[in-house]
């Protein structure tokens, strides 16, 4: 709601210098921020991203085209509605399709309506409620540099909307305007410095906020000069120009956290034995050590996302979160030659002692919350379901050491990845046993029969397996292991593990060879303890997964009725593949001591929320009677008449495809598609006639035998541009 009302009040002022980083108008004991120096700049750096390139992809263009036309339908429909329901209020009344933007666009780099400058929220400080102030001061700000003023009267009529009056204030000069929030007794501040509109609901802040933007705050009292918040960047690598800066005091905001559960306690009558609770789990977790955390984000001039996570941590503290982060081992680079080098995705850490200790906390949480006799009990209870094993020292303290996992292409039928893992076992026979007591457990208790087997290679080293061949998952994954030299190897795949055991992969063709991520893990820099190094190929990952998502689609789309979707034009692979490469991160210590984690990736989750929000309103639509599907009918996309064509011949292969799967075989006709199947009432090509091409020219269709195959299959294809029949050839467009 903030940062509607802070965008709505655009006053037409004379434009004041703003500083160039909103930090600078903060207190430096901020206990939160978000912002950015450029909402404009980072807009369009998105538009070299790999999302937006993909967006703009005419056969991605053309299958999100009746989606998005339906999902603003639905808008509009809400918007009629909301507009009817909220008429009589002040400023709402009379505004225009054009002024409420309607518009959805998919493109990221698109997607901001407005020009804006800076922006951020901050948390500038929390006061619980006293007896003399019933209510918390909270220092909430929102700020948003507005550039273009001439498309703001909507949200000028959302401010207005509020059914309160306006309350005049003043400070440092600057006037400013001030509403009670409905049904709560506080009040929401707006003031406009030059075109930075700055709306607050703790006048203290707001007031802070007008000195520093003025010049006159004491030099060294902003966020942006603390030495945590100077630290954080330096560690990040500077911020850049259109990127995200965050930066948040954990240990303060915990404590907040632990008075507010405290204060609900004690109004609800909480006892002493609730309060000691509430402070053993505060204390227990030990998130008041993190002195601070904060990063950077930003669209490079390469169209990738670097993103750069800082963590401070006090290292002697007590607590969970220091005892995870305190165990992890430095990591050796060398790893990196034990992964195959066609790894679809892969990950090299370190395993300390993190697993004993999140159990040691539940324990200890579990004491503190029921009492020791319940702590003691649950440990005896789990020891006899284990035959006497302990599940914190036979398999939690029991994993160790220097741990990788991958994935790599598959060779069975469905093509589908297989994985491999890694990690470090201290007592092999003692793993084997708790392994096979959990199995024993599993079948007993859930009604599912799994057991564990074993043989051994040509080695003479034990493999097991989990046979899974009485469980539904039993068909695609045989898990396997083998523990050999203190190591532990597993794969989703026994053939895959068998491959492992016997010779490993090619250190001249592993993943240590990759001259990107090598690149990458060179330009950290020096005095770093690595930690932890990621990888993925985009392109090979995607491609495995839409290959295989893609076949059943279109008989998805034809069981799901009448929905504005055709899968049927989904977007060839290599559409979107073509803009896909690598991704990596890494997790190190610098050499100050700080925790840091930076990534190299192609996409941030703000190029998804456009796609999510358009889902989500076409869902609205299906399922809000009052959203008929005639009323978000929409045409299509004009496109190039070559590809139309393509898209076409696509629709007719998938609807072929249903076709074999209902029947048991291929039409003998195209005109066979449009009548009704068994399981498709409306046939496999839901519409009243088949399609003609651009040209006019109906579709032609054989069942042949495509060359190197062996069966017969639908050969479609269009006569072209000059609509002479070549059967294929010439310039007809062909698809097998």
């Amino acid at each position: 709601m903030l940062v509607a009302i802070t965008l709505s009040m655009a006053l037409f002022a004379t434009p004041a210098p703003s500083p160039s980083d909103p930090a600078e108008l903060l207190p430096a004991g901020s206990l939160l921020y978000v912002g950015t120096d450029s909402i404009k700049a980072g807009s369009e750096a998105s538009k070299n991203t790999a999302m937006s390139k993909i967006l703009d992809e005419a056969e991605v263009r053309a299958f999100l085209h009746r989606p998005t036309r339906a999902a603003e339908a639905v808008m509009k429909l809400m918007m009629e509605q909301a507009s009817s329901e909220l008429g009589d209020m002040p400023g709402l009344a009379g505004l225009s399709d054009s002024e409420m933007n309607l518009e959805l666009d998919l493109n990221p780099s698109e997607s901001v309506g407005l020009s804006l400058g800076q922006g951020f929220v901050a948390l500038t400080h929390f006061a619980m409620p006293s007896e003399s102030t019933p209510m918390p001061d909270v220092g909430l700000v929102v700020g948003v540099q507005l550039f273009d003023k001439s498309q703001i009267s909507i949200l000028k009529g959302m401010w207005s909307a509020i059914p309160s009056p306006d309350a005049a204030g003043q400070y440092g000069g600057v006037d400013y305007s001030s509403k009670l929030i409905p049904e709560t007794p506080m009040s929401v501040q707006l003031a406009f410095l030059g075109d930075l509109a700055v709306v607050s609901l703790s006048e203290e802040s707001l007031h802070g906020i007008i000195d520093r933007f003025q010049g006159k705050a004491p030099s060294g009292s902003s966020l942006a000069e603390s030495s945590d918040f100077r630290a954080m960047l330096k560690a990040a690598g500077g911020s850049t120009s259109g990127g995200m800066t965050s930066f948040m005091r954990v240990g303060s905001l915990m404590e907040i956290a632990r008075q507010g559960v405290v204060l609900a306690l004690v109004m609800d009558g909480g006892g002493p034995e609730q309060l000691q609770a509430v402070d053993m789990v505060f204390d227990g977790l030990g998130l008041d050590a993190i002195r601070m955390a904060g990063g950077t984000s930003a669209v490079g001039k390469d169209g990738l996302i670097y993103s750069t996570s800082v963590v401070s941590l006090d290292h002697a503290a007590a607590g969970l979160l220091p005892s995870m982060m305190g165990s992890v081992g430095t990591l050796a680079e060398g790893g990196l030659g034990q992964i195959p080098g066609d790894a679809i995705s892969a990950s090299l850490w370190t395993m300390g002692s993190e697993l004993v200790s999140v159990y040691d906390f539940g324990m200890q949480m579990t004491a503190a919350i029921e009492g020791p006799e319940q702590s003691a009990g649950l440990e005896m209870m789990l020891a006899a379901m284990l035959g006497g094993a302990s599940l914190r020292d036979d398999l939690l303290g029991n994993l160790h050491g220097e741990s990788m996992y991958y994935s790599v292409p598959g060779q069975g039928f469905t093509g589908a990845p297989e994985s491999v893992f890694k990690i470090g076992v201290r007592d092999g026979e003692k793993f084997v046993s708790l392994l096979e007591a959990l199995l024993a457990l599993i079948s007993s208790e859930g009604n599912m029969p799994v057991k564990l087997t074993s043989t051994e290679d040509e080695q003479g080293t034990k493999l097991y397996e989990l046979d899974l061949s009485q469980t539904p998952a039993g068909a695609l994954m045989k898990p396997s292991f083998a523990i050999r030299d203190g190591e532990m190897y597993a794969s989703d795949q026994m053939s895959r593990l068998k491959s492992v055991m016997k010779s490993g992969p090619d250190e001249a063709k592993s993943l240590g060879k990759n001259t990107g991520l090598s690149a990458f893990l060179k330009g950290l820099g020096e005095g770093v303890e690595l930690q932890s190094v990621g990888f993925a190929n985009n392109a090979e990952g995607f491609s495995t997964q839409y290959g295989q998502v893609a076949q059943f689609l279109p008989m998805v789309g034809a069981m799901a009725g009448n929905i504005p979707v055709d899968f049927a034009k989904l977007p060839p692979e290599k559409t979107i593949t073509q803009y896909l490469g690598e991704s990596y991160s890494a997790q190190y210590t610098d050499a100050s001591g700080l925790f840091v984690n930076h990534e190299v990736t192609q996409f941030q989750a703000s190029d998804f929320l456009p796609i999510v929000l358009v889902a989500g309103l076409v869902g609205l639509g299906q399922a809000e009677p009052q959203f008929a599907p005639s009323e978000i009918s929409v045409e299509e996309e004009a496109l190039d008449p070559a590809k139309q064509a393509q898209l076409d011949l696509r629709e007719l292969k998938a609807a072929c495809t249903v076709y074999k799967i209902s029947t048991g075989g291929y039409p003998e006709s195209l005109g066979a598609l449009l009548e009704p199947l068994p399981d498709y009432e409306e046939g496999a090509l839901p519409r009243d006639s088949l399609p003609t091409d651009p040209w006019g020219n109906p579709y032609y269709f054989a069942l042949e035998v495509p060359a190197g195959k062996t069966k017969a299959k639908p050969k479609l294809w269009s006569a072209g541009a000059n609509g002479v029949n070549e059967n294929g050839e010439g310039d007809d467009i062909l698809k097998f």
